[in-house]
């Protein structure tokens, strides 16, 4: 892939999210086209561009001052070169001069990327010592967080790559940057602390058991803030919560050109009148929610600029009660600092709900709803804002225990999360990073440890793209150097889909314990998708949906199975008349998976042609979707349901080759393995153990293995997600009784065999990653049929199984005609 020179664009965004006008997408490479298909905007919106560099560039808004000393910290970002699979490390270099002076420095050596000073850095450092993770992907860190910069002094930085022997590759020009400036002037500061703020002195809550509340001051301080940065062009204004306070607040709106600092703790009031909107919309019994602890509200025709939230401490929305055994369901959590909330759904919120309680528990006694209802919606966010040019989260901050997500941001520009640790896991809707309707969206050395998914994308809505088809594209994105531990997905794409999500690059990232792994989702007839993306050098582990050994209820009826890569547009949702929504042009490369519940692969494009008549809309394969070097060990085999164009070019499982791989797969077109033809429809399976018995007198049962899959026998049906039988035996070509067969719980029970329904017949998977289907005749079975040589087939949905079995003569008295249905 070919990075793009960053240019200076006419939105003066800072250099690494520089527009690039003509530009085409970050993807597409494998199938040699970037272009859109039919009936789709036909170019991408000139913002949606590679946002990675061909080079290096300093993020321009993570120069801020150190939390404990007098110098200045940068981060430098840079996109990884061509040939970068020969280098293991980075090197950064820089030549320093005083503003006044003419000429640079030598350059002199900063330090390795490896070396840096951030939450994923640790995180990744802990991973890779673990002897048991010698064999997953390796990673490079292409990004470093410079600090000791000297105010009134400018620098140029130098990137070079380093092989494992140590020796130092000198890399393209690009990699050297131009002059990068630290401002002269130190920050306007605005500091609240314990004591409040220019004599607004926090106040006693009851809610809070008699703790001193500052949300007045803290707004008060934002206010002026604001005003000084508005009449002060190019000067920072930053509302700092110093080192070792604790400022309790309720809602706060953060104004443009402001710096929320919290360098001690900013923890949300549990004194629900401090969240109440203006206006009449909301009302304590109807779904309309109560205010977020931050809110970052600009509007369409007053967006907001240039606002940052940062520092190196703690921001609490105390929405749940936390488990005091520290997080067992998380790998390596005592280690990297990670929680886990008491479990928090509307059936535990009145238990173990704090903030979120309150919310609830006060709407149920104004006599709103009780379940998961308007009450239980009306659960506000850590941190929300919409319409924002220029907006940045990050400098080693903590956000966590939200009532409900943890960040949203919707209908912006430029926005990068960077160097942060988010804690939610467990917590229902605790989306970690949500971000929608956006141009420009970078996230790197986070670690996120969340009660949804890790980092979501969401496009626009019908309206908005029918006004301006290629302006509502939702994209520019670049998703790199992140640990992303418990969640829902590690990357999710949708479901809001419909205004489409485009130009992604996913690398250097690593995903331990998540649901799903790359989850790419929309609904039926929503329109719309996700297109042009790349998603290379990421290594997963352990992707399970499991939490205290059984299935999470959160989980249940969203396709959340533990599949390393999931591309459905079978997400519940109605059929819609706006169009059949597509995932196409995906390029995924050196990718290792270690363990997960289900298909390594996928690729649900089940539908219903009676539905789809109706709605006036035809459907769409997923397609292009080209798999190269990903190495699944642990995991099921691929499960696709319609795809063309797609290829799949060194992707191993371990412990199956040749066509068993893809025994689970069906409605194939032009699907291409290591460059052989996938057959496209059904197929014939061999039955691998069992074939052509002839029983023995007395012989209790007959055990067939087939490599067909057992989640085509047995299917899971959204969304009350429980095991459906599609599959059926015949003998003679007599479909058996149905009654025989065995039944299988809900996914609330790990899909487990219902007790007793087996006498007859058996049927399970081979081992727990479904790849083959044991059938067991048992002996009431075997003692009904007629003696002699009868044909069997075992019907998948997606082929069939075929053999024989020979019955002996046996005593008149216990033969009986075949059962039919």
């Amino acid at each position: 892939m070919k990075f793009r020179t960053i240019r200076t664009g006419a939105l003066a965004l800072c250099a690494v999210a520089a527009l690039m006008l003509g530009a085409v997408g970050a993807a597409g490479t494998a199938s040699g086209a970037t272009l859109a298909q039919k009936d789709e905007p036909q170019a991408t919106s000139p913002v949606n561009v590679d946002r990675a560099p061909d080079g290096a560039a300093v993020l321009d808004q993570s120069i801020t001052q150190d939390a404990t000393a007098d110098g200045l910290n940068a981060t430098l970002v840079w996109g990884k070169p061509a040939g970068y699979e020969q280098f293991v490390d980075y090197a950064v270099y820089r030549a320093t001069k005083k503003r006044q002076d003419a000429a640079y420095g030598a350059f002199s050596r900063v330090g390795l990327a490896s070396s840096n000073a951030t939450p994923a850095q640790d995180a990744f450092d802990v991973f890779r010592a673990d002897p048991s993770n010698a064999a997953a992907q390796p990673t490079t860190t292409h990004n470093l967080v410079i600090s000791g910069l000297e105010r009134r002094h400018d620098y140029r930085f130098r990137v070079v790559g380093v092989r494992a022997d140590g020796t130092e590759i000198a890399l393209p020009d690009a990699y050297t940057t131009g002059t990068v400036a630290m401002p002269d002037q130190r920050p306007e500061k605005f500091q609240v602390a314990n004591d409040g703020y220019a004599g607004i002195l926090p106040v006693a809550s009851a809610a809070d058991g008699g703790a001193l509340v500052s949300t007045a001051a803290l707004q008060r301080a934002i206010d002026d803030a604001s005003a000084f940065a508005v009449a002060n062009p190019g000067r920072s204004a930053e509302v700092v919560i110093p080192r070792n306070a604790r400022v309790l607040s309720a809602a706060v709106f953060l104004k443009t050109g402001v710096t929320l600092r919290v360098d001690g703790t900013l923890t949300a009031s549990l004194d629900l009148t401090g969240y109440v909107p203006e206006g009449t919309k909301f009302t304590m019994t109807n779904a309309e929610k109560f205010l977020n602890l931050i809110n970052v509200e600009g509007q369409s025709g007053a967006r907001l600029q240039k606002v940052r939230i940062i520092g190196t401490g703690t921001i609490d929305g105390q929405g749940w009660k936390y488990r005091t055994d520290g997080a067992p369901n998380v790998a390596y959590g005592d280690q990297l600092g990670l929680a886990e909330s008491l479990p928090s759904t509307f059936r535990t919120i009145a238990e173990n709900g704090l903030l979120a309680g309150e919310m609830y528990r006060q709407c149920v006694a104004a006599g709103g709803p009780t379940g998961d209802s308007n009450c239980y919606k009306k659960r506000s966010n850590l941190i929300e804002g919409e319409h924002i040019d220029n907006m940045y989260i990050g400098g080693g901050l903590r956000l966590q225990n939200p009532a409900n997500s943890v960040t949203g941001f919707k209908y912006l520009s430029n926005y990068i999360v960077n160097g942060i640790t988010v804690q939610s896991f467990n917590g229902n809707n605790g989306d970690s990073i949500n971000v929608a309707r956006f141009k420009g969206f970078t996230a790197l050395n986070n670690v996120i440890n969340s009660g949804d998914d890790n980092i979501v994308l969401n496009a626009g809505n019908i309206s908005e793209y029918q006004k301006d088809p290629i302006g509502a594209v939702a994209g520019s994105v670049w998703i790199f150097d992140n640990y992303l531990a418990r969640g829902h997905g590690a990357i999710a794409f949708g479901s809001g889909t419909t205004s489409w999500i485009d130009n992604v690059l996913v690398e250097d990232n690593i995903a331990v314990g998540t649901s799903d792994g790359i989850r790419a989702k929309s609904k039926p007839g929503s329109g719309g998708g996700v297109r042009f993306v790349t998603v290379r050098d990421m290594a997963m582990k352990d992707l399970t949906n499991l939490v205290d050994g059984q299935v999470d209820p959160l989980t249940i009826g969203y396709q959340m199975d533990g599949a390393p890569f999931i591309f459905t547009t079978h997400y519940p949702g109605e059929y819609t008349k706006t169009r059949w929504p597509s995932f196409h042009d995906w390029d995924i490369s050196r990718v290792t998976v270690d363990g997960s519940r289900t298909g390594g692969i996928v690729v649900d494009g089940i539908h219903d042609d009676a539905k789809l008549a109706a709605a006036g809309i035809p459907f769409i394969a997923s397609n292009r979707l080209h798999f190269r070097d990903v190495h699944f060990t642990n995991t099921g085999i691929p499960l696709i349901d319609e795809l063309t164009d797609s290829s799949f070019d060194d992707v191993t499982f371990d412990g199956v080759s040749g066509a068993a791989v893809w025994a689970d797969s069906s409605g194939l077109k032009n699907v291409t393995s290591d460059g052989a033809a996938l057959p496209e429809g059904n197929r014939d399976f061999g039955v691998t153990e069992g074939a052509d018995t002839v029983l023995t007198p007395g012989q209790q049962e007959l055990r067939l293995v087939t490599d067909a899959s057992f989640r085509r026998f047995y299917v899971n049906t959204l969304p009350e997600d429980v095991l459906t039988r599609v599959g059926e035996i015949t003998i003679d070509g007599v479909a058996i009784d149905p009654s025989l067969y065995p039944a299988f719980g809900p996914k609330s029970s790990d899909l487990a065999l219902v007790a007793g329904t087996d006498a007859a017949i058996s049927i399970a998977p081979v081992h727990h990653t479904n790849i083959g289907t044991a059938i067991t005749l048992r002996a009431p079975f075997l003692q009904s049929l007629t003696p002699g040589r009868h044909e069997i087939e075992l019907r998948f949905a997606n082929g069939v199984a075929r053999t024989t079995m020979e019955v002996p003569q046996l005593a008149a008295a216990t033969t009986q005609t075949v059962p039919q249905g």
